[in-house]
């Protein structure tokens, strides 16, 4: 059993400066603690929403912040 999942958070700042937290459900089946989301969901949101100017997915001990290039 993983006592830490669902602790993942996903913030997005868009074009306008708004910041939108974005249900992690959206992008991935189960928020299993032993993946690091960080690596790679920034860029997967940022392909997925077109008004994304960064993304920053948060976990336990990490934090990651890509900026979006359209």
């Amino acid at each position: 059993m993983y006592s830490g999942a669902g602790w993942t958070r996903v913030t997005v700042v868009d074009e306008a400066g708004e910041i939108d937290r974005v249900p992690i459900a959206e992008y991935v089946v189960r928020d299993r603690i032993d993946i690091d989301w960080t690596k790679r969901l920034p860029e997967r949101i940022c392909r997925d929403e077109p008004s994304a100017v960064s993304v920053t997915v948060t976990r336990a001990r990490a934090e990651r912040t890509v900026g979006c290039r359209r």
